[in-house]
């Protein structure tokens, strides 16, 4: 049931949840908000069964708007026709930021990739229609038990804030903890590997992006044998702008250059990792001017001579650029399933 207040009284509550007599199962756990057009946006936990599924064992997430044309009809935003949710989605809170955009999130007991245990869920409704569902509070897989009761904010940048209790352990012990999560997770390009020698001057340029517009970085080396340290500690960073991190050359061999960043927000982004080879000043060999007859300048056991050294020297570089490509290529893959520590 719906209610409003002017300065004249309350309304007459009117049932909105069931405008065209077809809902004929439970509606419950109503959450509102209202736009900068005085749009009424309400979603509620619903047991009615239709094409996605339904009951007790599958209630879904409704949701209903007032504009100046009336109440539209409830529309369900956590499951379509292909029922891919097929447990329970429950106590959903709304917002609305500044541009008109709906932002919802629940709590939903549909297994996936995600496990088994209750997750947050979020979906918007924008311009072209309600986004899938997709899940918040487990994005990187350490969230193995209950997140319930989440309540969700936008601000006027559009940046949506969420937060729920939640009974996962971790370092703050095994008791029921809050847990926020913001929209829009800082973002890195991935920077090509780059084999350079003692006296060149590439960087890494990295790019970090994010609605906030800035945060923190800091980048990690590690070399073949394991050994890591700081290179760069906490430096702010602005958004879209080349970091061009230095390398350091005081020594030969291969390194791993690993970035970690987050924004205003303390969100961290996805560490990214960039193998850089050091060499040798490695120079192309010399090709002595030959003159226009190859076949004479051959036939000098001196000039043959030369000419093979070159031959040869060319070869070895090749042969050493190969096996660093291919060690490049090892550490990456090895990395690759070694998660970065961020504290």
């Amino acid at each position: 049931m719906y209610a409003n207040y002017t300065a004249a009284d309350w309304s007459n509550a009117t049932a909105i949840s069931d405008i065209y007599g077809w809902n004929d199962g439970g509606s419950v756990y109503p959450n509102v908000a209202v736009d900068g057009n005085d749009n009424v946006h309400v979603v509620w936990e619903d047991w009615t069964v239709g094409e996605w599924g339904g009951g007790a064992t599958d209630t879904e997430i409704m949701y209903a708007n007032y504009t100046t044309a009336g109440w539209l009809n409830a529309t369900v935003i956590s499951d379509d026709s292909t029922r891919w949710n097929n447990d329970t989605s429950g106590v959903p809170s709304v917002a609305v930021d500044g541009s008109g955009n709906v932002y919802v999130v629940w709590c939903d007991d549909t297994n996936g990739i995600w496990g088994t245990d209750l997750e947050i869920m979020y979906a918007t409704n924008t311009t072209t229609g309600w986004s899938n569902a997709t899940v918040i509070s487990d994005v990187y897989g350490w969230n193995n038990d209950d997140s319930n009761s989440p309540s969700i904010a936008a601000d006027n940048n559009s940046v949506v804030h969420v937060v729920w209790d939640d009974k996962t352990d971790g370092e703050w012990g095994n008791d029921w903890e809050i847990l926020y999560s913001v929209s829009g997770i800082p973002t890195s390009n991935h920077p090509l590997d780059i084999i350079t020698t003692a006296f060149s001057s590439e960087t890494i340029n990295w790019i970090l992006c994010d609605s906030s517009g800035e945060g923190q970085y800091r980048v990690w080396v590690t070399d073949s044998n394991n050994n890591n340290y700081v290179w760069v500690n906490w430096t702010p960073w602005t958004n879209n702008t080349n970091l061009k991190v230095p390398i350091n050359r005081s020594a030969e061999g291969i390194f791993s250059y690993t970035i970690e960043y987050n924004d205003s927000y303390h969100q961290f982004g996805i560490s990214d990792t960039v193998f850089v080879s050091v060499t040798s000043n490695i120079r192309p060999p010399f090709f002595p001017p030959i003159g226009p007859n190859p076949s004479a300048m051959l036939v000098s056991p001196f000039n043959l001579i030369i000419f093979v050294g070159i031959v040869a020297a060319f070869t070895i570089m090749v042969i050493t650029l190969v096996k660093q490509q291919k060690t490049i290529k090892g550490l990456r893959e090895k990395i690759g399933k070694t998660p970065v520590s961020k504290t």
